[in-house]
């Protein structure tokens, strides 16, 4: 996932072939996970052995993630030089912060085989309420 994030923020930083304003994502691609996570959500509600609780929580957060990234790219490309310097670090500290949130969640657990389970959900609770905020901002800039 990091060498996806770093490949497209290089394209969207310095790619010969975009002019500023210029998107990276071609106009009409607005990638969406919104089914895909649907549906993971509602295997969990199903689910009742521990590993599969754990492998959808995992799952949930890698989708969230994956989503989080294309509003990253696309808030970040809208961005003067100085903005996206600014919004690079600031989304560093804020993943520095999620690690430390899922790391503490799954300590909870004290090793247990729900640790990864509330390591997960941490995680995509993080996610999810950063994408949110993304959103919000992508929102007031159009």
């Amino acid at each position: 996932m990091k060498l996806l994030a770093a490949i497209c923020l290089a394209l969207a930083a310095s790619s010969p072939l975009l002019r500023a304003g210029d998107s990276i994502l071609p106009k009409g691609w607005d990638p969406s996970t919104d089914d895909a996570t649907a549906y993971l959500q509602q295997a969990l509600q199903d689910e009742q052995a521990q590993q599969g609780i754990n492998r959808l929580t995992g799952h949930i957060a890698s989708v969230l993630d994956a989503q989080l990234l294309v509003a990253y790219v696309k808030l970040y490309e809208r961005l003067d030089e100085k903005g996206k310097a600014a919004f690079k670090e600031e989304q560093a500290q804020w993943l520095a912060k999620r690690q430390k949130t899922a790391r503490a969640a799954a300590k909870t657990e004290e090793g247990g085989s729900a640790s990864s389970m509330e390591a997960n959900t941490a995680f995509a609770d993080f996610t999810t309420k950063r994408l949110q905020a993304l959103e919000a901002r992508l929102k007031k800039m159009r």
